[in-house]
Parts: structure tokens; sequence; C-alpha cells
């Protein structure tokens, strides 16, 4: 009887396990669950992407899911800086970010530093729909499995941000420049200059400190950085890089966004986020020279021939680059022949790599 009794509990056992997966699933089916996703943004609060991307984007998709998707947003990289984003998504120290493309160098999603390559992105949108198309063709199924890439934002290009006044190409060769990424202390190296090897997040302190002379960073960016505060001098019309922000959640998690949902997220959520942040991008790049000349910036053009001599090693690092990808895997110069393809069909001067 004993034996009787525990063989029906057995099974009894076995009969509400399967009960409660098949209910487990019907819910999630039935749209019954709900799901909070950690993000961080490694910039500060005051950051326009914060302000006009992060912030109302979470306010959106909790409204547009009636909060069965909620976003545990967390600014000022309190969760991890933008060096570590890529291996912090990866390892689960938070589900969704932005790891930027110039620390992504060596990572799974190296292909996106293709967008830090110098003199050829010119705006956000551009930018985003060029190299997204370029990685979805060459990269997307090689990154790393614990990830999914949800879309790429692009950036303002960047300038010569300096501590004291820049007259010449010869006065940015003697500068000690803060270099974020292999490719802008290549180019650094080659322009004669040297590479001070840095992290955003320690930029301001060296450039206040003058233990770095200037830095390679977005104009629109530098507001909520604060980097003028202490670099007042932005040369113009020398734009080294771009860069972008390849917007990407740990699988485990976007497993667990309920199936009803998942279209959706993938569609219309998330292109959204990265929409938010191409016309944050863009809309800075239309007022921050008027609200960085109001604090006091001074903006420099150079002469022609000095524009000239600065551009003229970025073929350079582009030939470096290549081989970097080779070596790494990739068909680097099939990334940068498509890209140049690209580039042209959307009327973008690229004679200068040819």
């Amino acid at each position: 009887m004993k034996q009787n009794l525990f063989f029906i509990l057995i099974v009894s056992m076995v009969v509400l396990a399967a009960c409660g997966g098949t209910n487990d699933k019907e819910t999630k089916a039935n749209g019954d669950d709900t799901i909070s996703i950690v993000m961080n943004n490694h910039a500060p609060a005051t950051h326009h992407l914060a302000v006009n991307a992060f912030d109302p984007w979470k306010e959106y998709i909790e409204e547009e899911t009636d909060g069965r998707i909620t976003i545990d947003l967390y600014h000022g990289g309190s969760l991890g800086d933008a060096a570590s984003a890529h291996d912090d998504i990866v390892g689960g120290a938070y589900d969704l970010g932005i790891p930027p493309s110039d620390y992504t160098e060596n990572t799974s999603l190296f292909p996106w530093t293709l967008s830090d390559l110098p003199f050829a992105f010119e705006t956000p949108d551009i930018t985003s729909e060029v190299v997204s198309e370029v990685m979805d063709e060459f990269a997307i199924d090689q990154i790393d499995e614990n990830l999914v890439h949800l879309g790429t934002a692009g950036l303002d290009p960047s300038m010569i941000i300096a501590v004291d006044e820049l007259d010449s190409a010869d006065d940015v060769s003697k500068l000690r420049i803060a270099a974020s990424s292999e490719l802008v202390t290549d180019l650094t190296k080659q322009w004669g200059a040297t590479p001070v090897s840095l992290p955003y997040s320690e930029t301001y302190e060296a450039l206040q400190r003058k233990t770095a002379d200037a830095v390679v960073y977005t104009g629109a960016g530098s507001i909520g950085m604060s980097y003028y505060e202490v670099a007042p001098n932005y040369i113009n019309d020398v734009h080294p890089t771009t860069g972008t922000l390849p917007l990407v959640i740990n699988k485990e998690v976007y497993d667990d966004i309920p199936d009803d949902l998942k279209d959706k997220f993938d569609n219309e959520y998330a292109p959204k986020l990265v929409e938010m942040m191409n016309d944050s991008y863009s809309k800075e790049m239309e007022t921050f020279r008027e609200e960085l000349e109001e604090k006091g910036v001074n903006f420099i053009d150079l002469p022609e021939v000095d524009v000239e001599k600065l551009k003229e090693p970025g073929k350079t690092v582009w030939d470096n680059w290549i081989e970097m990808a080779d070596k790494r895997g990739y068909d680097g110069q099939g990334i940068v022949d498509r890209t140049m393809e690209l580039l042209e069909e959307q009327s973008v001067e690229v004679d200068y790599l040819k």
C-alpha cells in the first residue's frame, strides 16, 4: 500500500508540474506576464541622449505596453562605464545598453568601428543607415551569442577640442590628444601628435590638469560632458571621426520578453529608440554651436591647406583597419568597398580615400 501511495504521489507531482508549465506558456502567450529590463546609460543624465531619447523612450515603452515592459534606467554609468559595456551586457551586469563603437575593438562588435574611420561619415542618419546595412550584410551573424542586436544609431561628427587656441596643422601635431580607441590613436600618430589613452569618463580631469591638451569628441556630445569648461577651443572644419551606438540586449533577457510583445519590441519599440537617438544627435547638430558660443567657446576655421594636411593620413588609417578586420576573420576590403558604394549613393564625398 505504501508503495502504491508513493507511486500515486509521484504521478500527481509530475502532472501538476506539467500543468504548471502549460499554464506558464499560456500565460506568456496570453500576455499576462511582465518583464523589467535594466538599462545603463554611460553618459550623464544631462546628456542630450538621456533627455531626448532614453528618458522619453522609457515612458513610451511602458505606456505602449501598459506597464508589461518596464525600463529600469540608470544614468551616469552607474552600472558600468562605456569601455566595458559590451562585456557588462554579455555577463548580465545589466540588460540593455549602447556600447560606443570606439570601445568595441576587442569585442564581437568590432565591425562597428567602421563608423570611427576618419573623414567619411557626415550625419547621424546617413551613418546609421550605411553602417546598419553593411553590418547586416557582413557582421550580424558573428556577434556574441549572448547578445541580440536591436539597431544602430549614428553620432554627429567629432571635432578637435583643445585647451589652447590652435592655428594650424602644425599646432595639432604638437598636442597630447586623449584617445579612447585604437583608430583615434592611429590617426593621432599619423598627425605627429601624441595619443593619451583615456576613457571619456576621465578626459575632463585630464584636460583640466593639462595631462592632455585636446580630445576628439562630438561637438553636441561635449556639452553633456562639459568639456567646453576646460577646453574651449573647437576646430570647426576638421571632423576626424563619427561613430555609432549599437543598441544590444542580453539574449537571455530578450528571450524572456512576452511572446505577444516580442514582434513589437523588434519592429516598433527598439527602432523607435534608434530613431530618437538619431533625431537627438541631428537636433543637437543644428543648435550646439550657438549654445557653445554662448558659453564662450572659440570656433576655429583652419586654412584649407591645413585641413587637407590633417585629412591626408586618414587613408592610412583605413588601410590599417582593413588589415585589422582581416585578422579578426572579417572581409575587411569587402566591408570598405560596400561602405564606399553606399556613401556614394548618399552623395557623400569619399574621393580622398581612392
